[in-house]
């Protein structure tokens, strides 16, 4: 009754039950007929259970014994391997495989010894070895129920020694997870991005919830958000959240989703994705970067109070991070995007103090004087513009630092310093966008002064390039005012007709006409 019902209990699955029964035979009939059977499947059922060690006391005294069948026998052996090769006792397992393989063993059982065999060289770190044997077991049973896992651990062999194309040649030959997982990252070291992604897409289509799945929705993500493909990139990232939220990729998953909406133009999301990421040791740089662009989100929503509060909170925790400079500079925008430049002046010469190395000292110098400018105070921005003038002289912001100065001097009616300002940027500068402002400018300038022949140079360099701009008439009027004070009658009159015929809507008209019923007479 208790082989029986062992039998029973092991053919359903119920191994601890099994083992009860075999036990309880063995212990109430130790001379029963079949005590090697029931010794087997005693062994059996504790193998099953994960009882290793028990297992092999058993499987030990069933060997020893002279009456067991040798097919028997050679079966305990092999469990007796299995067992060493679970408890990574590698070298008794690979013992007792190799002992089989020299016996005149049924084919079966031959063909689960070179497997395992192969198997447990590699469990060891001997990669040559395993490979051997896994390239033995493939071609004497091509037609194995195990050849799918050979071609697979015989890929998983080459790849890790770093044999990429023939790993993949054997991990095409199957699709677990693993070897899908595998081909993507043989594929990547060999340069191929198409085969990387054409497997990582299959994994992630074939076991969306696999943890090898983690690795494939990330590199997918990050392949499309180079790409450009935000939204694709935002459903790869979002899978890990999903289906791993414990997992080790989860913070950069989160930062890459504010990136992706932060392309997007979605800000709001942007620094929600953002501000989700957790900063630990391995993500101090990222948590970081994360704080920082959910600042930037707010300042691209436009709403200032928000952005500046972010860069603020930032500042406190990294006040030498490598993001400080840039949130400093930030917050001199807040203010400066409001208009409130005194507010703004402060900010940008704390970013000069702090932060005198960064890359953004150059432009917050120019900015306090621009500032100081906007705000009205002339007397401070000729003061910093001009020392920004001669610290920075191959800067990109010079020109309209001239620009600006000389314009302060035309307001004051300074005349000899805006000629000085605006020869200069019409020298230094001949590309600048400020230059039609600024040959006006000089031209107004030399007029006041009363040197007309210079007044006529500058005006004629104007005319020629910017003719159509709203200039165009004030210079022809005072060209042909000039040409009457050099008592040039037929010039003046020639920029009065011209002025009638190119700006018919010209204030000057009336004045022009006037002048031209008077000068023929005189």
């Amino acid at each position: 009754m208790y082989y029986l019902l062992g039998q029973a209990y092991f053919r359903s699955g119920k191994y601890k039950e099994a083992e009860e029964a075999f036990s309880n035979l063995l212990f109430f009939f130790p001379e029963f007929e079949l005590a090697s059977e029931v010794k087997y499947y005693n062994s059996l059922s504790l193998f099953k259970e994960n009882k290793y060690e028990e297992a092999i006391v058993q499987l030990k005294d069933l060997i020893s014994e002279a009456e067991i069948e040798d097919k028997r026998k050679e079966e305990a052996q092999y469990l007796l391997a299995r067992c060493w090769l679970n408890l990574q006792e590698y070298s008794k397992a690979i013992e007792n495989l190799e002992n089989l393989k020299q016996f005149d063993v049924e084919d079966s059982l031959l063909e689960k010894v070179s497997f395992d065999l192969g198997l447990t060289y590699s469990r060891q770190g001997d990669k040559e070895k395993a490979i051997l044997e896994f390239q033995e077991f493939i071609e004497k049973y091509p037609q194995s129920e195990l050849i799918k896992s050979a071609y697979f651990e015989l890929g998983k062999n080459l790849y890790d020694l770093k044999k990429y194309k023939l790993a993949l040649s054997e991990l095409k030959k199957t699709s677990t997870d693993e070897a899908l997982y595998l081909r993507g990252k043989a594929s990547k070291e060999l340069g191929d991005q198409e085969g990387e992604i054409a497997a990582f897409e299959e994994l992630r289509e074939k076991y969306p919830q696999s943890n090898f799945s983690q690795e494939a929705y990330f590199r997918l993500g990050n392949y499309y958000y180079n790409q450009k493909k935000d939204k694709e990139a935002i459903e790869e990232f979002n899978k890990i959240i999903q289906f791993f939220p414990q997992s080790p990729l989860l913070s950069e998953s989160y930062y890459w989703m504010g990136w992706s909406y932060f392309k997007l133009a979605d800000y709001k999301k942007a620094s929600e994705y953002f501000n989700l990421v957790e900063e630990d040791e391995e993500n101090l740089d990222l948590g970081q970067r994360a704080k920082f662009m959910a600042a930037e989100s707010w300042y691209n929503l436009k709403d200032y109070q928000k952005a500046r509060e972010a860069y603020e909170k930032f500042l406190e925790i990294y006040p030498e991070g490598d993001f400080s400079a840039n949130a400093q500079y930030a917050i001199a925008w807040t203010y400066l995007e409001n208009k409130d430049y005194k507010s703004s002046i402060e900010e940008f010469k704390k970013l000069i103090s702090i932060y005198p190395d960064s890359k953004f000292t150059e432009e917050a110098q120019f900015r306090v004087g621009k500032n100081y400018y906007l705000s009205g105070d002339k007397n401070m921005a000729k003061a910093e513009l001009g020392k920004f003038i001669n610290s920075y002289t191959n800067s990109s912001f010079r020109a309209e630092a001239m620009y600006l100065l000389s314009q302060i001097y035309l307001q004051e009616e300074d005349w000899m310093d805006s000629i000085i300002n605006l020869d200069r940027l019409v020298r230094e500068y001949p590309d600048s966008p400020y230059l039609s402002e600024a040959l006006y400018g000089l031209c107004l300038s030399y007029f006041k002064k009363d040197e007309y022949e210079k007044t006529i140079e500058v005006g004629e360099k104007y005319l020629k390039d910017y003719s159509s701009l709203e200039y165009g008439d004030d210079i022809l009027y005072i060209k042909a005012i000039c040409w009457e004070k050099l008592e040039n009658q037929e010039k003046a009159i020639s920029d009065y007709q011209n002025l009638i015929s190119k700006y018919p809507q010209s204030p000057y008209v009336g004045k022009v006409q006037e002048r031209l019923k008077v000068l023929p007479k005189e």
